[in-house]
């Protein structure tokens, strides 16, 4: 689906998807019972919809769309190796503080926040020029100030089209409040097939089974369902938080040089999941956790 899209309509898309084909590989059996058929005909009509509101289909953002991603590639291709280089370099050298912020991939750096994203190259740049440049060993890396510099540029550029595209950004927002609308009238589709299954299910047993199998989401909806989000100290990221799940201790991570954070694959349910800084206290937070969606939970300290 295209981009934007919130992860748990994507997966309930998906799972839509599997029920339409299932009933299309069985269209004798679904088009024998009247009230079957009539409601998959409405269910492929509502999908239509729903597919025909995604964003990006609309000619007139492709421009402003792709000059994003493009620019987002290129910090990516820029801070991805110098973040490499300079943590292989912190671990040379016992640097441990400068290793742990610098512990960002490709991946990592391309799922940043659109806002957050040249923040991000300006902590990284402050990190290298205090605590690497200086050390006459870093030289051998070959990243200076000029290459940090000219990272900065993209970066701002980046910032720049984020501002030219909120006209955009906002009517994407509003046609995701459509698709939400949309994927109601979908869901309802789902609950009514599993009642007018249920007649199937001593019957023809197999094609009951099909549906239900068809119709899951659960074990995509548990590996998605968690929460991310920033922890801030007057407006301003906090790395070093520790976020623990005090049921599920293993379950743990620690604010990077953007105040992130992030906790997946949490079956749902409420939990209490502590934020834990050595100088600036603890807060301990009651969240509940809903299967297939990650909650952005923010922490100011």
């Amino acid at each position: 689906m295209a981009a934007g899209i919130p992860k748990e309509l994507e997966q309930e898309y998906n799972r839509n998807k599997v029920v339409k084909k299932y009933f299309a590989d069985n269209q004798t059996k679904t088009d024998a019972y009247g009230p079957l058929k009539n409601r998959n005909e409405q269910f492929i009509l509502h999908l239509g919809e729903f597919e025909d509101l995604v964003p990006g289909k609309d000619v007139t953002t492709t421009g402003i769309t792709e000059d994003k991603t493009e620019l987002r590639e290129r910090v990516v291709a820029i801070y991805a190796p110098i973040c490499l280089n300079t943590r292989s370099f912190a671990i040379r050298y016992d640097l441990t503080d400068l290793a742990a912020n610098m512990n960002f991939t490709e991946t990592k750096i391309r799922h940043i926040a659109d806002g957050e994203l040249q923040p991000f190259v300006v902590a990284i740049n402050k990190f290298i020029t205090e605590q690497a440049i200086p050390d006459a060993n870093y030289a051998e890396y070959e990243i200076d100030a000029a290459a940090l510099a000219a990272g900065l540029v993209v970066a701002n550029k980046f910032k720049a089209r984020i501002g030219k595209a909120s006209s955009v950004d906002d009517a994407v927002t509003a046609v995701i409040q459509d698709l939400i609308d949309k994927n109601d009238d979908l869901r309802d589709d789902i609950a009514d097939f599993t009642l007018l299954m249920s007649r199937y299910k001593t019957t023809d047993k197999n094609f009951f089974t099909g549906f239900e199998a068809a119709k899951k989401i659960d074990d995509i909806g548990v590996h998605h369902a968690g929460i991310e989000g920033t922890c801030t100290k007057g407006g301003n990221p906090l790395k070093d938080v520790t976020v623990t799940c005090v049921q599920f201790p293993k379950k743990i991570d620690k604010t990077d040089v953007i105040g992130h954070y992030e906790l997946m694959n949490i079956r749902p349910g409420s939990y209490e999941f502590t934020f834990t800084h050595a100088t600036e206290g603890s807060k301990t937070i009651i969240i509940t956790i809903e299967r297939g969606k990650i909650k952005t939970v923010d922490v100011a300290f």
